[in-house]
């Protein structure tokens, strides 16, 4: 499985990553939920904040949509 890659000593996760672990969201995981509209403005590049997230976790986790699935990987920024 593809895990992600290293770039300037960082390490950027994959979407099959995302994939792998979007089951344990929820449980063991915080993922930022969107609804409808932040996930077609997320889809198109575009930030995403306020009436568009439903649920939202502090740090790099998982973006998933209403029905779960992995949208990619975001950074969730509590307050500001």
């Amino acid at each position: 499985m593809y895990l992600g890659y290293i770039e300037e000593s960082k390490f950027k996760p994959s979407l099959p990553l995302a994939r792998m672990l979007t089951r344990l969201c929820n449980n063991k995981l915080c993922c930022i939920t969107l609804n409808w509209e932040g996930e077609k403005r997320s889809l198109y590049g575009k930030a995403v904040g306020g009436k568009y997230i439903i649920k939202l976790c502090e740090g790099l986790t998982i973006v998933v949509n209403l029905l779960g699935e992995p949208l990619g990987w975001g950074l969730g920024v509590l307050g500001g």
